[in-house]
């Protein structure tokens, strides 16, 4: 009989520690559960912003957003440019639209120049880590071309690292 209240007590703990990851990833993130936050990410006045002489690539007139729930999750919003000036002449433009909108230059992980790959800055939207990402498209190129920035978040709240 003393078998018995173990093994009883055994599997309504282990039902419980099933029943509260669920609950706790369902209260953590899950894509389902994201909608409001992944708008609010697509939002940021910085995603809205382009110097002179860019224009949205051809099918990113609009912020492009969303959330992909593998390895951890993350949500997501992209906005794709063609420019004919110079990385440079981008990285100013955002430098000083960063200044003043109070997002902070984020060099965790860089590994080139910044008008070779890019830059990164971080806000916090509702409590929690941003990461906003000017990339080049492709990485490293001195021509005139395309670039893209975007805002990330980790659906756990984890900040995300710059990595260019």
């Amino acid at each position: 009989m003393k078998n018995a209240y173990k093994v009883a007590a055994v599997s309504t703990i282990l039902v419980l520690a099933a029943g509260g990851v669920a609950l706790g990833y369902e209260l953590r993130g899950g894509c389902g559960s994201q909608e409001g936050r992944a708008e609010k990410i697509a939002g940021l006045e910085i995603l809205q912003e382009k110097p002179e002489g860019a224009h949205p690539a051809s099918g990113s007139e609009k912020v492009e957003y969303g959330c992909v729930d593998d390895g951890g999750g993350w949500l997501y919003a992209n906005r794709h440019y063609a420019f004919e000036g110079s990385n440079r002449q981008v990285v100013d433009f955002y430098r000083g639209i960063a200044q003043k909108q109070g997002l902070s230059l984020d060099e965790e992980g860089r590994e080139a120049s910044d008008t070779l790959a890019g830059l990164c800055f971080s806000k916090e939207v509702d409590d929690k880590p941003v990461l906003v990402r000017i990339r080049f498209n492709p990485p490293g190129g001195s021509e005139p071309g395309d670039y893209t920035i975007g805002a990330e978040a980790a659906l756990d709240g984890e900040r995300i690292r710059c990595w260019l």
